[in-house]
């Protein structure tokens, strides 16, 4: 598509006698096709089938279709992905921030781990204090408090997060310590030695046994 897209949503899948094609307003878009919706810069609205990149258009105008057209003039800023991994993390600090969002604008759309809140009428966010360290079993309870507080938000969130993700325990190894002792190179050279010192009296008895018969 010849047109500049600031930002694509979907795939979501048509609904019947929701859409007509853009060409030809008379025929009705079956249900069941796949669809992504694109956010021009110009902040116009396209709706384009998966199969064959046809456009589509809706029988009734949806609340981002005249928000674009109240707020033509506004740029929205929207949210980036946020996918946490153990290096992004200080476990010292017991405690980190995340922040939750959702498109308002379609009742399917994820709810998706964000880098921060941003400047835009078409999400909805949620933020809460999450632990990551600690006692799991205390961190377990905190942050099933947190989930509960925006479950108004986000009524399915807590089924999809474990309680202990991103806990410390869930992340980095603790090594034990047989662990320790093994990785301690002045253990690993004194089993060594052991070894060679057995394996040489084996050698010297297996000697004086050929010797004697």
């Amino acid at each position: 598509m010849a047109i500049s897209i600031e930002r694509s949503e979907g795939p979501f899948t048509t609904t019947s006698g929701e859409f007509v094609y853009a060409t030809d307003t008379e025929t009705i878009v079956r249900k069941d096709q796949s669809y992504h919706i694109h956010y021009l810069k110009s902040k116009k609205v396209i709706y384009e089938l998966d199969v064959n990149r046809e456009l589509i258009s809706r029988k009734l105008r949806v609340p981002q279709e005249i928000y674009s057209s109240v707020h033509n003039t506004q740029r929205d800023e929207y949210p980036i992905k946020h996918f946490p991994t153990a290096k992004d993390l200080s476990f010292k600090t017991k405690f980190i921030s995340r922040t939750f969002a959702q498109s308002k604008l379609f009742p399917e759309a994820e709810v998706m781990e964000v880098v921060r809140k941003t400047r835009t009428n078409l999400y909805r966010f949620a933020n809460i204090k999450w632990q990551i360290s600690g006692p799991i079993s205390q961190a377990k309870l905190h942050n099933k408090k947190q989930l509960s507080r925006i479950i108004g938000i986000f009524p399915t969130l807590a089924e999809r997060i474990p309680l202990d993700q991103l806990h410390q325990s869930k992340l980095i190894k603790f090594e034990t310590s047989l662990e320790k002792l093994l990785r301690n190179p002045d253990y690993r050279e004194g089993q060594t030695n052991m070894e060679n010192q057995t394996n040489m009296e084996n050698q010297s008895n297996t000697g004086e046994e050929s010797a004697f018969n």
